[in-house]
């Protein structure tokens, strides 16, 4: 009978540990043999992104099986698994999601063993929900110069462009272009591969020829010239000729600010406006336009404006912040307070002044009671989004953490151990 048992009992415990041992060389074989093909890594936005097959659909199939994985990596329910379709649409409202594993398989309907596969993992940026869309505006002082959209739908390989450049580069006469930029200050240079979380303004930045201001070639009406003279940091765009009159816009230039209003006048002819657009009509001889105004270079820093040309009120901004005064009154100013693109604020803006009363309501501060120069100070909680204090960039999208299996090397010791308690035992009943 111990006979027996010394044969049974070493044979029982090695089947025991056969499960393990095949669950182990299961997760072996997808990890080491790459059964699910390539890899490839993605970016989404919005909670119903769709992914596409781009290959050939003659004679194929195509399966997916697609996973969600919260932060630490535990699956969020079960997969989804859709068969024969060429695309499939993700619904990530669920914003628990942190990331998402979709195998992609493709397989001949002429000769079924042949199949590739390949695996997605997405990084969802929860941007907005099934409605809206994301704007990139770029702007060439205040003038649009081309606009963009990302939708909820667009999917982005990392490494790829969430959004392109304009294909052409904006032209200014005296001014050569030096490159598109994400704050007024010009400190954030624009990178179309990061990913955006909302509302984008791309601001142009200009370097002077050697001059203070764009050359202002003269313009031919009627065999008279209209000659144009702006003040730093305004220009002017023709836009039309009629008869004895042109029409042209006032822009302000790339990296500066308006404080105020544009006075635009001509020693001849006749000036009218409407819209922003103006119009020099009437020209019966040589005319020069004066475009005027007030402005500052963009972001923080110290700038004054006059009121009622007695006072004067300067505004100190912090680096982040700006301000755009609305409009001026009899000895008060409305202005509003903005953070500069490339900054977070964090809390509210402070407004304070030495003289007078400051009020706020619907977003716009208004200083009122001006009767003496007077200093407004704007402070607040400033944080460049590249800082690390900042508004945390998402990392790069990852594997899922593997929760299954029983490693090998494990079951194999087991058995190790057993097979050595067993011979021991075996051998101390033979002697």
């Amino acid at each position: 009978m111990k006979d027996i048992l010394r044969i049974v009992i070493p044979v029982a415990l090695v089947l025991l540990c056969l499960p393990f041992l095949a669950s182990a060389e299961a997760d072996a074989d997808v990890g080491d043999s790459g059964s699910e093909g390539e890899s490839e890594y993605y970016y989404c936005y919005g909670d119903h992104p769709t992914l596409r097959y781009s290959g050939v659909q003659t004679d194929r199939t195509v399966d997916w099986v697609v996973s969600f994985y919260d932060k630490s990596g535990s699956p969020i329910g079960a997969d989804q698994y859709h068969e024969n379709e060429f695309s499939v649409t993700l619904d990530l409202s669920d914003e628990s999601i942190d990331s998402v594993k979709v195998v992609q398989t493709v397989t001949s309907t002429i000769d079924p063993d042949e199949s590739d596969a390949m695996t997605l993992y997405l990084t969802p940026l929860h941007v907005f929900g099934s409605e809206g869309e994301i704007e990139i505006v770029f702007m060439d002082g205040s003038y649009v110069f081309d606009r963009q959209t990302i939708t909820n739908k667009t999917v982005v390989k990392v490494g790829d462009d969430h959004f392109l450049e304009p294909y052409v580069a904006p032209e200014k006469v005296g001014y050569e272009f030096a490159g598109w930029y994400t704050d007024t200050g010009f400190s954030q240079n624009l990178n179309t591969k990061n990913p955006i979380y909302d509302d984008l303004t791309v601001y142009a930045k200009w370097t002077s020829q050697g001059t203070e201001g764009p050359d202002n070639p003269p313009v031919e009406v009627q065999n008279h010239l209209v000659l144009f003279e702006t003040d730093r940091g305004l220009e002017y765009r023709v836009i039309g000729q009629t008869g004895d009159s042109v029409t042209f816009m006032v822009n302000v230039v790339g990296g500066f600010n308006l404080i105020g209003d544009i006075e635009v006048t001509s020693d001849g002819g006749v000036i009218s406006s409407s819209n922003g657009v103006y119009t020099l009509s009437d020209i019966d001889s040589d005319t020069t336009v004066t475009i005027s105004g007030q402005t500052e270079v963009a972001g923080g820093g110290s700038s004054t404006i006059h009121i009622d040309r007695v006072y004067t009120v300067t505004f100190n901004t912090t680096v982040g912040l700006e301000y755009t005064v609305v409009s001026q009154g009899d000895r008060s100013v409305s202005f509003q307070v903005n953070v500069t693109d490339g900054y977070v604020l964090r809390g509210d803006a402070d407004v304070t002044s030495n003289r007078g009363s400051i009020s706020f309501a619907e977003g716009i501060y208004t200083l009122s009671g001006i009767s003496t120069n007077t200093v407004v100070n704007i402070d607040g909680e400033v944080t460049p989004i590249l800082d690390p204090g900042g508004i945390d960039e998402p990392d790069e999208p990852k594997e899922p953490a593997d929760d299954g299996g029983f490693p090998l090397w494990i079951v194999v010791v087991i058995i190790v151990v057993i097979v050595a308690i067993v011979a021991v035992w075996y051998m101390r009943g033979r002697i």
